[in-house]
């Protein structure tokens, strides 16, 4: 199992299984609610957070508070509406995205609960 961990508007976390039958990309665009868009954050280590690339246009009430402080502390500004889904930068031969390792699992639970 590839593992990535959605998170939605309340820093709630769940996992998703990146080898699901429906392939990767429809696991990603059904965690995040639509068309996904990989923005690189920093959370100690880098990760890849995923985010509806219409957010703001279809989900302008779900302001995701969490997400939109990792954009502000890696990119200086930003903001994320909706779910979220994070996932290894790390990619095979292939460019396949690669799930996370139990140590990034546990980073990234860790700064979403400080974060909270």
């Amino acid at each position: 199992m590839r593992l990535a961990i959605k998170m939605d508007e309340q820093g709630n976390m769940t996992d998703a299984d990146l080898d699901a039958p429906e392939g990767s990309l429809k696991v990603m665009q059904h965690a995040v609610m639509g068309q996904i868009e990989r923005v690189p954050v920093s959370l100690g280590a880098d990760f890849n957070m995923w985010v509806n690339e219409d957010g703001l246009r279809l989900m302008p009430s779900r302001h995701n508070s969490l997400a939109s402080t990792l954009m502000v502390d890696t990119y200086g500004g930003g903001a994320v509406f909706g779910p979220v889904i994070f996932t290894s930068v790390k990619t095979d031969d292939e460019d396949g995205i690669l799930g996370l390792t139990p140590d990034e699992e546990v980073m990234i639970r860790d700064c979403i609960v400080m974060e909270r």
